[in-house]
């Protein structure tokens, strides 16, 4: 049960670290951000054209 509860901890962690860079890099540069979200689209896109 220890192992499970520290596995937990560590994840949890990680997700909110994760989730404040990615809030900071998100609201940080309007030109990056659009960048990024055309090019994830164009990925779906050609992801769901095969």
């Amino acid at each position: 049960m220890c192992l499970l509860r520290l596995i937990l901890k560590k994840s949890l962690i990680f997700h909110l670290q994760f989730k404040k860079l990615f809030f900071k890099w998100y609201t940080n540069n309007e030109s990056d951000r659009k960048e990024a979200e055309l090019a994830l689209l164009l990925y779906v896109y050609e992801i769901r054209k095969d």
